[in-house]
């Protein structure tokens, strides 16, 4: 049986950076108004590591359906974001 790795917690500064280099906004559908979690795109329990090219900024609707293996339900939030923003434009 394989060992179970201890889950490492990225700290708050490298989370920020990544954060910061995507815009504060989710890579996926590019929402800038939500809380932002920072997974690692390659896990590390497949070989992935800590390092900033493998780590991306992404809302928890998104992070939830990338494990889902969920494509439509990114595509279905970049669709809602975008309508957000148009309904924002129109209404200033």
């Amino acid at each position: 049986m394989r060992e179970k790795q201890k889950r490492r917690n990225l700290n708050s500064k490298k989370k920020e950076r990544i954060m910061e280099r995507d815009n504060w906004r989710c890579y996926i559908c590019n929402n800038d108004d939500c809380a932002l979690e920072v997974p690692h795109m390659t896990p590390v329990i497949r070989g992935g590591s800590d390092s900033a090219d493998n780590l991306v900024a992404l809302c928890h609707s998104c992070h939830m359906a990338i494990h889902k293996d969920d494509i439509e339900q990114c595509i279905v939030n970049a669709v809602k974001t975008s309508r957000r923003r148009m309904l924002k434009a129109t209404n200033k």
